[in-house]
C-alpha cells in the first residue's frame, strides 16, 4: 500500500481450539497479525480517507480443515454469524479495541477533513454489525447524521442516539443511496465477506455515493507470522479456502490497487504489525 495510504495494526486475534487428544493446552494464539489502515479520496478532486485493519477472532469452537488443497467453495460470510454464540459481544469487543489501538474511531484525516459540527454531515457504515463503531460515533458527534447498513438485523433495539439509523440491507445488491450522498463512508473487516468481484463492485457503490471531496475510511486485517505448527495449518487452510472462492487472503496488501481502481486516491498509509495473544487483547489493547 504504497504513496500516501495509512494502515495501522489491528487488535486481531486467533484463537483456536485443540483437539482433546493433543497434549497441548486447548487454545492457542497467534502471536502477530498485521493490519493496515489507509486514507482515500474520491476522484473530481476530492479525498477520502480509507482505514482498513485486519484481524480474524474465532472463540471456543472447533473448526475442521481439508489437509489437502481444498477446490469446493465455502461460503465464509456465514462463519461468524452461524457459528459464534455471541456475534455481538465478539464485534463490540473488537470495536472497543480497535478504538485504543487506533486512538480513536478515525484517522486524523478524516478529522480535518470531515465537519462533524455540521447538521448537514452524513456518514454511512457498511457491514456495521451490532452498530459498536457506528453508536459511538454518533455519541461523539451528536450534530452528524450516522446511518449502520448490514444484511444481518444485530442492531441494538433499545438504546440508540437520536442521530442514528440502521437499514438491513446486503451490500452486494448495491447502496439504496442516491449518487453523492455521504460525506464519510466506513468498512472494515469484509475480507471473507467478499469475493474479488464483490469487493471491487462494492467500492465502485461506495465512490458513487461519497460526495466529492468525501472520505472512505477502511480496515482489513491479515496474519503476518504463521506462529505454531497448528496456526501455519489453519493459515494454509484459511488461504486454500479463500483461494476457492475467489477472495483476497492478503487484502489489507492490494487496497491501495484496488481502491485507486475504483477512482479513489490514497492520500496516507500506516502499517504496523504486533504480538498477538490473550493477553495483549485483554491487558494491552482492552
Amino acid at each position: 500500500m504504497g504513496q500516501n495510504i495509512s494502515i495501522s495494526n489491528n487488535n486481531g486475534r486467533l484463537k483456536l481450539k485443540r483437539k482433546k487428544k493433543t497434549t497441548r493446552k486447548p487454545t492457542s494464539t497467534v502471536e502477530n497479525s498485521s493490519a493496515a489502515s489507509s486514507t482515500i479520496s474520491n476522484t473530481h478532486n476530492s479525498k477520502a480517507e480509507e482505514s482498513h485493519q485486519s484481524s480474524i477472532i474465532i472463540e471456543d469452537h472447533d473448526y475442521t480443515f481439508p489437509k489437502a488443497a481444498s477446490s469446493t467453495p465455502v461460503d465464509l460470510r456465514e462463519l461468524p454469524y452461524d457459528t459464534l454464540k455471541s456475534e455481538d459481544d465478539r464485534m463490540n469487543a473488537n470495536q472497543f479495541a480497535l478504538k485504543a489501538l487506533f486512538g480513536g474511531n478515525y484517522l486524523e484525516e478524516v478529522g480535518k477533513r470531515i465537519d462533524f459540527e455540521s447538521a448537514n454531515t452524513k456518514v454511512l457504515d457498511i457491514g456495521c454489525g451490532a452498530g459498536g463503531w457506528v453508536m459511538d460515533m454518533a455519541t461523539e458527534h451528536p450534530a452528524t447524521q450516522f446511518i449502520g447498513l448490514d444484511k444481518v438485523c444485530l442492531f441494538p433495539k433499545c438504546i440508540r442516539p437520536a442521530n442514528v439509523s440502521f437499514v438491513q440491507h446486503d451490500a452486494t445488491l448495491g447502496l439504496p443511496y442516491k449518487d453523492n450522498t455521504f460525506d464519510l463512508v466506513h468498512l472494515r473487516m469484509f475480507l471473507i465477506a467478499f469475493n474479488k468481484h464483490q469487493y471491487a463492485e462494492c467500492m465502485k457503490e461506495v465512490f458513487r455515493v461519497t460526495k466529492p471531496n468525501g472520505i472512505v475510511q477502511l480496515l482489513e486485517v491479515e496474519m503476518v507470522d504463521d506462529g505454531d505448527e497448528l496456526v501455519k495449518q489453519f493459515g494454509a487452510a484459511v488461504e486454500r479456502i479463500m483461494a476457492a472462492n475467489d477472495q483476497y487472503a492478503m487484502i489489507a496488501q492490494k487496497l491501495s490497487t484496488i481502491m485507486s481502481t475504483c477512482g479513489f486516491t490514497p492520500i496516507q498509509e500506516v502499517r504496523k504489525s504486533f504480538r498477538l495473544s490473550k493477553y495483549t487483547y485483554t491487558h494491552l489493547i482492552l
